[in-house]
Protein backbone atom coordinates (compact mmCIF):
# COMPACT_ATOMS: atom_id res chain seq x y z
CA UNK A 1 0.00 0.00 0.00
CA UNK A 2 1.23 3.46 -0.88
CA UNK A 3 0.53 5.58 2.21
CA UNK A 4 0.59 9.36 1.75
CA UNK A 5 0.29 11.91 4.49
CA UNK A 6 -2.49 14.36 3.72
CA UNK A 7 -0.08 17.32 3.95
CA UNK A 8 2.07 15.79 1.17
CA UNK A 9 -0.76 14.64 -1.10
CA UNK A 10 -1.38 16.64 -4.27
CA UNK A 11 -4.92 16.48 -5.63
CA UNK A 12 -5.12 15.94 -9.37
CA UNK A 13 -8.25 16.17 -11.52
CA UNK A 14 -7.36 12.71 -12.83
CA UNK A 15 -7.56 11.14 -9.35
CA UNK A 16 -10.65 9.59 -7.85
CA UNK A 17 -11.29 9.38 -4.11
CA UNK A 18 -13.39 7.39 -1.68
CA UNK A 19 -13.62 8.76 1.88
CA UNK A 20 -13.89 6.24 4.69
CA UNK A 21 -16.66 6.64 7.25
CA UNK A 22 -14.25 7.97 9.87
CA UNK A 23 -13.25 10.85 7.59
CA UNK A 24 -16.87 11.89 7.06
CA UNK A 25 -17.31 11.72 10.85
CA UNK A 26 -14.41 14.13 11.32
CA UNK A 27 -15.86 16.53 8.77
CA UNK A 28 -19.59 16.40 9.61
CA UNK A 29 -20.27 14.10 12.53
CA UNK A 30 -20.60 14.56 16.26
CA UNK A 31 -16.87 13.90 16.70
CA UNK A 32 -15.98 16.74 14.34
CA UNK A 33 -15.17 19.06 17.22
CA UNK A 34 -13.01 16.53 19.07
CA UNK A 35 -9.95 16.78 16.85
CA UNK A 36 -9.93 20.17 15.14
CA UNK A 37 -6.64 19.59 13.30
CA UNK A 38 -7.90 16.42 11.60
CA UNK A 39 -11.23 18.07 10.85
CA UNK A 40 -9.41 20.96 9.20
CA UNK A 41 -7.07 18.68 7.22
CA UNK A 42 -9.86 16.45 5.89
CA UNK A 43 -12.12 19.43 5.18
CA UNK A 44 -9.32 21.09 3.20
CA UNK A 45 -8.73 17.88 1.24
CA UNK A 46 -12.45 17.72 0.45
CA UNK A 47 -12.41 21.34 -0.78
CA UNK A 48 -9.31 20.65 -2.89
CA UNK A 49 -10.95 17.61 -4.48
CA UNK A 50 -14.11 19.58 -5.26
CA UNK A 51 -12.12 22.61 -6.52
CA UNK A 52 -9.94 20.44 -8.79
CA UNK A 53 -13.02 18.55 -10.05
CA UNK A 54 -11.39 15.24 -9.14
CA UNK A 55 -13.63 12.21 -8.80
CA UNK A 56 -15.28 11.77 -5.40
CA UNK A 57 -17.36 8.71 -4.64
CA UNK A 58 -19.42 7.28 -1.83
CA UNK A 59 -20.90 3.82 -1.41
CA UNK A 60 -23.98 2.63 0.43
CA UNK A 61 -21.70 0.79 2.87
CA UNK A 62 -19.92 4.00 3.89
CA UNK A 63 -23.20 5.89 4.18
CA UNK A 64 -24.76 3.09 6.23
CA UNK A 65 -21.76 2.98 8.58
CA UNK A 66 -21.93 6.77 8.97
CA UNK A 67 -25.63 6.84 9.81
CA UNK A 68 -25.39 3.94 12.23
CA UNK A 69 -22.34 5.40 13.99
CA UNK A 70 -23.91 8.85 14.44
CA UNK A 71 -27.08 7.31 15.86
CA UNK A 72 -25.04 5.08 18.20
CA UNK A 73 -23.09 8.11 19.43
CA UNK A 74 -26.43 9.77 20.19
CA UNK A 75 -27.49 6.62 22.05
CA UNK A 76 -24.32 6.58 24.15
CA UNK A 77 -24.78 10.26 25.03
CA UNK A 78 -28.42 9.62 25.97
CA UNK A 79 -27.48 6.65 28.18
CA UNK A 80 -24.96 8.80 30.06
CA UNK A 81 -27.36 11.73 30.44
CA UNK A 82 -30.12 9.47 31.78
CA UNK A 83 -27.77 7.37 33.95
CA UNK A 84 -29.19 4.30 32.26
CA UNK A 85 -26.16 2.19 31.28
CA UNK A 86 -28.24 -0.90 30.54
CA UNK A 87 -30.69 0.79 28.16
CA UNK A 88 -31.47 -0.96 24.88
CA UNK A 89 -30.98 0.95 21.65
CA UNK A 90 -34.14 -0.25 19.88
CA UNK A 91 -36.46 -0.75 22.85
CA UNK A 92 -35.53 2.35 24.86
CA UNK A 93 -33.68 4.94 22.82
CA UNK A 94 -35.64 4.88 19.56
CA UNK A 95 -38.77 5.91 21.45
CA UNK A 96 -37.22 9.18 22.69
CA UNK A 97 -37.07 12.80 21.59
CA UNK A 98 -33.26 12.50 21.70
CA UNK A 99 -33.42 9.76 19.05
CA UNK A 100 -35.63 11.96 16.88
CA UNK A 101 -33.09 14.79 17.30
CA UNK A 102 -30.17 12.46 16.44
CA UNK A 103 -32.05 11.19 13.39
CA UNK A 104 -32.80 14.74 12.20
CA UNK A 105 -29.12 15.65 12.68
CA UNK A 106 -27.85 12.64 10.73
CA UNK A 107 -30.29 13.30 7.89
CA UNK A 108 -28.99 16.88 7.60
CA UNK A 109 -25.39 15.64 7.72
CA UNK A 110 -26.06 13.07 4.99
CA UNK A 111 -27.59 15.79 2.82
CA UNK A 112 -24.41 17.85 3.32
CA UNK A 113 -22.22 14.88 2.45
CA UNK A 114 -24.21 14.06 -0.67
CA UNK A 115 -24.11 17.70 -1.79
CA UNK A 116 -20.30 17.31 -2.05
CA UNK A 117 -20.28 13.85 -3.59
CA UNK A 118 -21.41 13.90 -7.21
CA UNK A 119 -21.07 10.16 -7.73
CA UNK A 120 -22.76 7.46 -5.73
CA UNK A 121 -20.99 4.24 -6.65
CA UNK A 122 -22.62 0.82 -6.58
CA UNK A 123 -20.91 -1.47 -4.10
CA UNK A 124 -20.66 -4.19 -6.77
CA UNK A 125 -20.76 -7.00 -4.24
CA UNK A 126 -21.36 -9.40 -7.12
CA UNK A 127 -17.98 -8.54 -8.67
CA UNK A 128 -15.85 -8.38 -5.51
CA UNK A 129 -13.70 -11.38 -4.72
CA UNK A 130 -15.12 -12.13 -1.27
CA UNK A 131 -12.49 -14.81 -0.65
CA UNK A 132 -9.78 -12.20 -1.19
CA UNK A 133 -11.57 -9.79 1.14
CA UNK A 134 -11.86 -12.50 3.80
CA UNK A 135 -8.16 -13.31 3.41
CA UNK A 136 -7.34 -9.62 3.96
CA UNK A 137 -9.10 -9.62 7.31
CA UNK A 138 -6.88 -9.86 10.35
CA UNK A 139 -6.80 -8.91 13.98
CA UNK A 140 -6.35 -5.36 12.67
CA UNK A 141 -8.71 -5.12 9.69
CA UNK A 142 -12.41 -6.00 9.76
CA UNK A 143 -14.56 -7.03 6.81
CA UNK A 144 -15.62 -3.49 5.89
CA UNK A 145 -12.01 -2.25 5.92
CA UNK A 146 -10.87 -5.11 3.69
CA UNK A 147 -13.91 -4.72 1.43
CA UNK A 148 -13.34 -0.99 0.84
CA UNK A 149 -9.63 -1.48 0.16
CA UNK A 150 -10.48 -4.21 -2.36
CA UNK A 151 -13.13 -1.92 -3.87
CA UNK A 152 -10.64 0.95 -4.30
CA UNK A 153 -7.91 -1.38 -5.58
CA UNK A 154 -10.20 -2.78 -8.25
CA UNK A 155 -11.11 0.72 -9.49
CA UNK A 156 -7.83 2.59 -8.99
CA UNK A 157 -9.42 4.91 -6.44
CA UNK A 158 -7.44 6.69 -3.71
CA UNK A 159 -8.79 5.73 -0.29
CA UNK A 160 -8.93 8.47 2.33
CA UNK A 161 -9.07 6.98 5.81
CA UNK A 162 -8.04 7.76 9.35
CA UNK A 163 -8.20 4.08 10.29
CA UNK A 164 -4.75 2.92 11.34
CA UNK A 165 -5.76 -0.69 10.59
CA UNK A 166 -6.11 -0.03 6.86
CA UNK A 167 -2.34 0.05 6.40
CA UNK A 168 -2.15 -3.61 7.46
CA UNK A 169 -3.99 -4.71 4.32
CA UNK A 170 -1.89 -5.69 1.32
CA UNK A 171 -2.91 -3.55 -1.65
CA UNK A 172 -1.58 -1.31 -4.38
CA UNK A 173 -3.94 1.59 -3.60
CA UNK A 174 -2.95 5.06 -2.49
CA UNK A 175 -4.06 5.59 1.11
CA UNK A 176 -4.31 9.25 2.08
CA UNK A 177 -4.36 9.92 5.83
CA UNK A 178 -3.83 12.72 8.33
Amino acid sequence: MNIEEIRDHVVSPSNCYLFDTNVWLYIYGPMADTEKKKQQQYSKLLRDIVDHKAGLFITSMVLSEYINRVLRIGFEQWKRSTSNPFADYKRDFRQTKEYEDSLADVKAQVNDILSNVPDKMPDDFNSINVKSVMNSMSKFADFNDAYLVNYCDKRGICFVSDDKDIGSISSSIVLVKA
